[in-house]
C-alpha cells in the first residue's frame, strides 16, 4: 500500500498547470457567472466550492449498498449511476483543498516464515474491509441531486440522504453529510501496477462501508448491508437524468450535520442497551 498524497502530487501539479486553459461556464446559474474547471466529465466551481457530475437513476426501490457508482459498477444496488471516472472526481475534490483522512501507521499482525509477528504498516484511517463498522475519517461534504420532470418541466433538488430510506427507523437517512475518504491505491495482482481502487470497482459513494469508495456514509451503521433502501417516495423513475451536486458545508451546515450524527449514535447506543437488557431477561426466564 502506498501513501495517497504522494501518488496524487503529480496529478495535482498537472491540474494546476492545466487550469488556466480550462473553460469558463457562461450560464451556470440564475444570476451569477462562475469560473468552471472540467476534470474529465466532472465540473468544478472552485470559487463557490461546488462540484457537479451528470448521471441517471438506476434504482428507485430496493436494498442498496451504494448511493452512486459509475457504469460497470454495482448498478443493481445503487441509486445513481454517474457519467465520470472516479479518479477524476477524487482529483476535483482534492483541488478544493479537501482532506481525505489519509492513512495512519499502526502495528498489525502478519505472517512471516510461518510465524505471526507485529509489523508497523500504513493502513486506512477508517473502514478497511466491506462492512467494517469503523467510522471513516476525512472532510464532511453535502451532496444533493437535481433533476427535471420531463412532463411538467419542474426542477427538483433534494439531499442525497432524503433518497435513502432507513428500514430500521422507518424514515429517511439522517442529514449527516458524506465523508471524503478518497478510495485507496492498490496493486493489481495481474498487471503488477498500482491502480486507483475506485476506478477498478467503479465505486463513488456508499451507504455500506467500503474502503474503495470516494465518499462514504459517516455513520457506524455503514456496517449493515440490509439497513438502507432507495426511498421510492423521493427517488424519480429509473433512467431519469440527474445532476449530482457536491458542496463544502459552511460552519453552520457542518455543525448541523455533526449534531445529527451525534443524535443517531446516541439513539443507536440506547437501542443497543435496550436489546441487551431484553436478552438478559430472556436468559433468566
Amino acid at each position: 500500500m502506498m501513501a495517497r498524497k504522494a501518488l496524487w502530487a503529480g496529478a495535482l501539479a498537472l491540474a494546476v498547470l492545466w487550469a488556466p486553459s480550462m473553460a469558463e461556464e457562461k450560464n451556470p446559474g440564475p444570476s451569477q457567472r462562475e469560473p468552471m474547471l472540467e476534470v474529465g466529465k466532472v465540473r468544478l466551481f472552485r470559487r463557490v466550492k461546488r462540484i457537479e457530475v451528470k448521471g441517471h437513476i438506476a434504482v428507485q426501490r430496493r436494498a442498496i449498498e451504494l448511493f452512486a457508482c459509475t457504469e460497470g459498477g454495482k448498478v443493481h444496488e445503487t441509486v445513481v449511476v454517474l457519467d465520470c471516472k472516479p479518479s477524476n472526481l477524487n482529483l476535483a475534490l482534492l483541488l478544493l483543498g479537501l482532506d481525505d483522512g489519509g492513512q495512519v501507521r499502526e502495528k498489525v499482525k502478519v505472517m512471516r516464515d510461518g510465524k505471526e509477528v507485529e509489523q508497523e504498516m500504513l493502513v486506512e484511517n477508517g473502514p478497511r474491509y466491506f462492512g467494517d463498522p469503523r467510522k471513516p475519517h476525512g472532510d464532511r461534504l453535502l451532496v444533493r441531486v437535481r433533476w427535471t420532470n420531463p412532463e411538467t418541466k419542474k426542477e427538483t433538488t433534494v439531499r442525497a440522504e432524503d433518497m435513502v430510506y432507513n428500514v430500521s427507523k422507518q424514515k429517511p437517512m439522517r442529514p449527516v453529510g458524506w465523508t471524503f475518504t478518497g478510495s485507496r491505491w492498490v496493486k493489481n495482482p495481474r498487471s503488477g501496477k498500482v491502480e486507483f481502487a475506485a476506478d477498478h470497482t467503479k465505486t463513488v459513494m456508499t451507504t455500506y462501508h467500503d474502503p474503495n469508495t470516494v465518499l462514504e456514509n459517516p455513520l457506524n451503521t455503514g456496517g449493515n448491508d440490509e439497513l438502507y433502501h432507495a426511498n421510492a417516495d423521493v427517488v424519480p423513475p429509473r433512467g431519469t437524468a440527474v445532476t449530482l451536486i457536491i458542496t463544502v458545508p459552511d460552519k453552520e451546515e457542518l455543525a448541523r450535520a455533526l449534531a445529527e450524527e451525534a443524535t443517531q449514535e446516541r439513539e443507536d447506543k440506547e437501542k443497543g442497551k435496550g436489546e441487551k437488557k431484553e436478552e438478559e431477561g430472556e436468559k433468566k426466564e
